[in-house]
């Protein structure tokens, strides 16, 4: 976890004790080539961090439910998740997929809520989050 707290400390500038707290929330999660993370038309409850692996996003095809539509990737060393429906709570348009076998470091929607009131980080973390995504 050691890249997480280099990568916060790095954008956003927390402190080891602040680490420490982010970290008390978080649980590492194993995704084998092909498994689909975030099915299109669920809610997404995670926000992840992509230790190892390559994230595929993809849009479902009203056409022929057998193809989708490929818009993004996700590789090594960054924060992850269906922003959209993350942050406004509805279901997402699109999917997750993992390319390769995917290592996360994730957290909940309301773990990462009690992070912003423990640490008061919230507007930083979203302010960055818009210039990342947006």
């Amino acid at each position: 976890m050691d890249e997480i707290y280099l990568y916060l400390q790095t954008h956003f500038g927390i402190t080891y004790k602040d680490w420490e707290i982010i970290a008390s929330k978080m649980y590492i999660e194993k995704f084998k080539k092909k498994a689909i993370i975030l099915q299109p038309g669920g809610q997404e409850e995670h926000l992840s961090f992509l230790s190892k692996g390559v994230l595929r996003f993809f849009i479902p095809t009203e056409e022929n439910k057998e193809t989708d539509i490929t818009y993004d990737f996700m590789f090594e060393k960054k924060f992850a998740c269906a922003d959209e429906s993350f942050i406004t709570r509805t279901p997402s348009i699109y999917g997750i997929e993992a390319l390769t076998d995917v290592l996360l470091y994730r957290f909940t929607y309301n773990d990462l809520q009690d992070i912003y009131k423990k640490l008061n980080l919230r507007s930083v973390l979203v302010e960055s989050l818009i210039k990342t995504f947006f």
